[in-house]
């Protein structure tokens, strides 16, 4: 919570905003968010810690990039960013060799940490993938989120099958 304090006092949201506004890159905004996140809680190990980062950051940001919208979509947006958020701090904090949850599920199991991130690395980026391209991509496009739970799920359902018929 101090980061947040300092960042807050060094108006670091309002200047990211500003950038954000000059760029015009709304559309973007979610997927950056969640790429943002899972690359702290990577680095750090807490997944926690990131989002006392993230938050003061991205709800700003997100709040000024749709800011001329009608409020219901601003409604939606700005919950599409808190999900990136979550989403991304989660994602690296599963990954990250420095978790104390990877470290403890895996001495648990009888499994080295890195044998243990090793096997766990492939499906969570297969899953971040999906994340970003069935998900916050096309709702910073403001197609409807159940539309796009739809989408990702059964790409997912058919994800074996696209495997076994072309070898992606």
């Amino acid at each position: 919570w101090m980061i947040g304090s300092v960042l807050g006092e060094l108006k670091t949201a309002e200047y990211l905003s500003s950038l954000v506004a000059k760029t015009g890159a709304t559309v973007l905004i979610p997927s950056l968010i969640f790429a943002t996140g899972s690359l702290i809680s990577f680095s750090t190990g807490t997944s926690w810690g990131t989002m006392g980062i993230l938050f003061p950051l991205a709800i700003p940001i997100a709040a000024s990039a749709c800011q001329a919208s009608d409020p219901a979509w601003q409604e939606t947006y700005l919950q599409i960013s808190t999900a990136a958020v979550f989403s991304g701090a989660v994602f690296g904090d599963h990954c990250s060799p420095f978790s104390d949850t990877t470290i403890i599920s895996s001495i648990s199991c009888g499994v080295e940490p890195h044998d243990h991130i090793r096997t766990q690395i492939p499906f969570a980026l297969i899953t971040a993938a999906i994340t970003i391209l069935f998900g916050f991509l096309p709702a910073g496009l403001g197609l409807p989120p159940l539309l796009l739970l739809l989408m990702g799920a059964s790409f997912l359902m058919f994800l074996p099958t696209i495997h076994r018929l072309f070898g992606i």
